[in-house]
Protein backbone atom coordinates (compact mmCIF):
# COMPACT_ATOMS: atom_id res chain seq x y z
CA UNK A 1 0.00 0.00 0.00
CA UNK A 2 1.35 3.42 -0.95
CA UNK A 3 0.51 6.61 0.87
CA UNK A 4 0.70 9.94 -0.87
CA UNK A 5 0.41 13.47 0.41
CA UNK A 6 -2.00 15.84 -1.26
CA UNK A 7 -0.31 19.21 -1.66
CA UNK A 8 -2.12 22.42 -2.46
CA UNK A 9 -0.28 25.40 -3.94
CA UNK A 10 -1.57 28.77 -2.85
CA UNK A 11 -0.46 31.74 -4.93
CA UNK A 12 0.05 35.07 -3.20
CA UNK A 13 0.51 38.34 -5.07
CA UNK A 14 0.25 39.22 -8.73
CA UNK A 15 1.96 37.43 -11.60
CA UNK A 16 5.08 39.63 -11.56
CA UNK A 17 5.96 38.98 -7.91
CA UNK A 18 4.34 35.61 -7.35
CA UNK A 19 5.07 33.94 -4.02
CA UNK A 20 3.65 30.55 -3.21
CA UNK A 21 2.93 28.42 -0.21
CA UNK A 22 2.50 24.68 -0.23
CA UNK A 23 0.02 23.13 2.18
CA UNK A 24 -0.51 19.44 2.68
CA UNK A 25 -4.03 18.16 3.29
CA UNK A 26 -3.00 17.51 6.90
CA UNK A 27 -1.84 21.14 7.31
CA UNK A 28 -5.12 22.47 5.98
CA UNK A 29 -7.19 20.30 8.31
CA UNK A 30 -5.04 21.25 11.31
CA UNK A 31 -5.54 24.93 10.45
CA UNK A 32 -9.31 24.35 10.26
CA UNK A 33 -9.28 22.65 13.66
CA UNK A 34 -7.49 25.64 15.17
CA UNK A 35 -9.76 28.17 13.46
CA UNK A 36 -12.96 26.44 14.60
CA UNK A 37 -11.75 26.42 18.19
CA UNK A 38 -10.58 30.05 17.95
CA UNK A 39 -14.02 31.01 16.62
CA UNK A 40 -15.74 29.33 19.54
CA UNK A 41 -13.44 30.95 22.10
CA UNK A 42 -13.84 34.39 20.53
CA UNK A 43 -17.62 34.07 20.56
CA UNK A 44 -17.69 32.52 24.05
CA UNK A 45 -19.46 29.45 22.68
CA UNK A 46 -19.35 25.81 23.65
CA UNK A 47 -19.19 23.24 20.85
CA UNK A 48 -22.95 22.79 21.19
CA UNK A 49 -23.53 26.52 20.64
CA UNK A 50 -21.49 26.52 17.44
CA UNK A 51 -23.32 23.42 16.23
CA UNK A 52 -26.67 25.08 16.83
CA UNK A 53 -25.61 28.28 15.03
CA UNK A 54 -24.56 26.53 11.83
CA UNK A 55 -27.17 23.74 11.93
CA UNK A 56 -24.93 20.72 12.46
CA UNK A 57 -24.77 18.18 15.25
CA UNK A 58 -22.54 18.44 18.31
CA UNK A 59 -20.65 15.32 17.23
CA UNK A 60 -19.88 16.99 13.88
CA UNK A 61 -18.21 19.97 15.58
CA UNK A 62 -16.32 17.55 17.84
CA UNK A 63 -15.02 15.66 14.78
CA UNK A 64 -13.85 18.92 13.18
CA UNK A 65 -11.94 19.94 16.30
CA UNK A 66 -10.49 16.60 17.37
CA UNK A 67 -10.05 14.46 14.29
CA UNK A 68 -9.89 17.06 11.57
CA UNK A 69 -12.98 15.85 9.74
CA UNK A 70 -13.85 17.86 6.64
CA UNK A 71 -17.00 20.00 6.83
CA UNK A 72 -19.64 19.78 4.12
CA UNK A 73 -19.84 22.58 1.58
CA UNK A 74 -22.79 24.21 3.36
CA UNK A 75 -21.06 23.98 6.73
CA UNK A 76 -17.87 25.49 5.22
CA UNK A 77 -19.93 28.40 3.89
CA UNK A 78 -21.41 29.03 7.33
CA UNK A 79 -18.01 28.71 9.01
CA UNK A 80 -16.46 31.14 6.52
CA UNK A 81 -19.27 33.62 7.18
CA UNK A 82 -18.60 33.42 10.93
CA UNK A 83 -14.83 33.65 10.42
CA UNK A 84 -15.30 36.86 8.44
CA UNK A 85 -17.74 38.32 10.99
CA UNK A 86 -15.28 37.69 13.83
CA UNK A 87 -12.15 38.73 11.96
CA UNK A 88 -10.57 35.28 11.83
CA UNK A 89 -8.46 34.92 8.68
CA UNK A 90 -10.04 32.53 6.20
Amino acid sequence: MYLTKVITYVSIGNASDKVGLYYTQEDRMERLQQKVKALRVKMGWAQEDLARNINVSLSTVQRWETRGAKPTRLARQELNRLFKETGIEV
